[in-house]
């Protein structure tokens, strides 16, 4: 088992159970293989369980796995790698990339989350972001905080958030890339996470 592949499992109860793949991976690891974890389940197309209820102007694009009982709302897009569990609720305007959304997760309405492992119960609130690459930064390089320790996530220059079970995201919240949320986490509404120092910008902001 690699240094970090315990955290799925620590953050997300019942996770290597629902998909045994993701056991020895860690968080970074298990988003960057999305597309073949999820082609594998799905020969490489969309699989949409008979209970799921999907809006017609939803867009979805493979592979992507929903699960029993699942909605997803007008004009979403889901695509390149999405697994969906049970009761998972994408909501109108939400954009979801190469992640994994466990039983219950909620995405209110205009979220975009990419790359990124969604807990059981986490529900983001209208307009909440979660941000998979860092746009302002000459290095892309994805770290994390744990144990109040800054470790590389591999060196991925593309990885979202590890979001735990029950967390609660509100409304315009923006997570950086390479967020880490202990289970029943609150985030207030308009909060950034930031949990590495901050860096200053590669290039001074342009006249007003």
């Amino acid at each position: 088992m690699s240094n970090f592949a315990f955290l799925v499992a620590d953050f997300i109860a019942g996770a290597t159970e629902r998909l045994p793949s993701l056991e020895d991976l860690e968080p970074w690891d298990v988003t960057a293989r999305s597309i073949n974890i999820v082609s594998r389940l799905t020969r490489g197309g969309v699989y949409v369980d008979e209970s799921a209820d999907v809006h017609p102007t939803a867009e979805l694009i493979g592979p992507v796995y929903v699960g029993q009982g699942c909605s997803i709302g007008p004009h979403a897009v889901v695509r390149s790698g999405v697994w969906m569990g049970s009761d998972v609720v994408i909501g109108p305007g939400v954009e979801v990339a190469r992640s994994f959304l466990f039983t219950g997760a909620r995405l209110a309405h205009f979220n975009y989350v990419g790359d990124s492992l969604i807990g059981a119960d986490v529900n983001l609130e209208a307009g909440a972001i979660i941000a998979n690459r860092w746009n302002e930064r000459e290095n892309k390089r994805i770290e994390f905080v744990y144990e109040d320790a800054i470790h590389d996530a591999g060196g991925t220059e593309r990885f979202g958030a590890l979001v735990g079970d029950g967390v609660r995201i509100g409304a315009n919240a923006v997570l950086s890339p390479g967020t880490l949320l202990k289970p029943k986490t609150v985030i207030k509404r308009l909060d950034l996470v930031q949990q590495l120092p901050r860096a200053p910008l590669t290039s001074a902001p342009p006249p007003l």
